[in-house]
């Protein structure tokens, strides 16, 4: 039988095993304990913060099981590809059936999506104004906050109890991949040093701690002469065997953004498999940049194979601040229309740099 992946394995299931977001679990423990849950819910933060998990142990806490094992009481869309009016009556029409445990629970993530759709979006208004009529629980989850500031997205937050995720902090991390190391009995993986180490280059995802973690216990099992402790040399030697394709690609696509090459990025962006994942990688890389320029050493500033080809790249280029800042702009903007999925994100990606490369040469001239 084979064992579970080490992300899913330890990804908490119940509000009491979360490690972060102390505020929003105090928040929601304190909602269950005196009986005054809410109807509907907006969770927003960064990509892999945790938004739907903190869902799935909130439906937990309240039916009494876990999320996965709740049937037809609990339900996850990804409005990225089911934001439909036909998607969002459908779930109108189930949420008003009685549920067979005490509430029954709808989760509609990437909800920065469903914006796109006014129809789709408009027709949540009423089932969120009026959820407290039935036993459905609506959690709205979003990576942009900003949607939900103006119009439509407005309406649907001012209908919602609000919580801000925000990305988790290295002690976090560290904990949480003591967590792995001790459940799975990793003594080989007890330096704190080390598991600091993994922590900031986890791009501040607990998925990518987990994912890092389950590498080392691959490398160290296949190693025919075991050492009593894995060292640092060990930690790259693995994050550079799990380096894929896509993430070759991001430093010539960064480097020929930054010099002017657009040959280079082009060529690049051709061979991307997974686009929308490369621009977030694209994205992660030019926060890197900027944070260089502004402090020497920060947790967020992960030293992954990717960013040290980047660096190694433009070694002898003159950039400035304003230029990395400038490109960290273009991408963040890139990431905004992307996730409306309207234009392929390596297609926009491209015009964007396109437009900055060109609007460069215009300057200089």
């Amino acid at each position: 039988m084979q064992s579970k992946d080490f992300h899913t394995k330890y990804r908490p299931s119940t509000l009491d095993e979360v490690l972060g977001h102390e505020a929003a679990v105090t928040r929601l423990q304190g909602q269950i304990k005196t009986g005054n849950l809410r109807s509907a819910y907006l969770i927003t933060g960064p990509s892999s913060v945790g938004k739907t998990t903190l869902a799935r142990c909130l439906a937990a806490q309240i039916n009494g099981k876990p999320a996965d094992q709740q049937m037809s009481d609990y339900k996850e869309i990804d409005a990225g590809s089911q934001r439909s009016i036909e998607d969002m009556r459908e779930l109108i029409r189930l949420s008003k059936f009685k549920p067979s445990g005490k509430k029954r629970i709808f989760v509609v993530d990437e909800a920065q999506a469903l914006l796109s759709n006014a129809a789709a979006a408009t027709a949540l208004l009423k089932p969120l104004e009026e959820a407290g009529k039935t036993d459905t629980i609506w959690i709205i989850g979003s990576m942009d906050p900003a949607k939900f500031t103006t119009g439509t997205g407005k309406a649907i937050a001012n209908r919602c109890d609000q919580f801000a995720l925000e990305p988790p902090s290295i002690e976090t991390m560290v904990a949480f991949a003591k967590r792995i190391v001790v459940g799975e009995k990793m003594s080989y993986l007890k330096s704190t040093a080390l598991l600091t180490t993994i922590a900031e280059a986890s791009n501040q995802e607990m998925r990518n701690v987990a994912n890092i973690i389950q590498s080392l216990r691959d490398y160290y099992e296949g190693l025919k002469k075991k050492p009593d402790k894995l060292d640092a040399d060990a930690l790259t030697t693995v994050l550079q065997s799990s380096e894929a394709k896509d993430d070759r690609l991001v430093a010539p696509v960064v480097i020929g953004a930054l010099t002017g090459q657009y040959k280079k990025v082009h060529r690049a962006l051709m061979d991307v498999a997974d686009p929308f994942l490369f621009l977030k990688k694209v994205g992660w890389a030019a926060s890197f940049l900027v944070g260089r320029q502004v402090v020497d050493r920060h947790p967020k500033l992960w030293w992954s194979p990717t960013n040290r080809a980047i660096i190694d790249g433009l070694k002898g280029q003159e950039i400035s601040l304003g230029q990395y800042a400038a490109f960290n702009e273009v991408i963040v903007n890139c990431q905004q229309q992307a996730a409306n999925f309207s234009v392929g994100a390596c297609e926009i990606l491209s015009a964007r740099i396109f437009r900055m490369i060109k609007d460069s040469n215009s300057k200089d001239r």
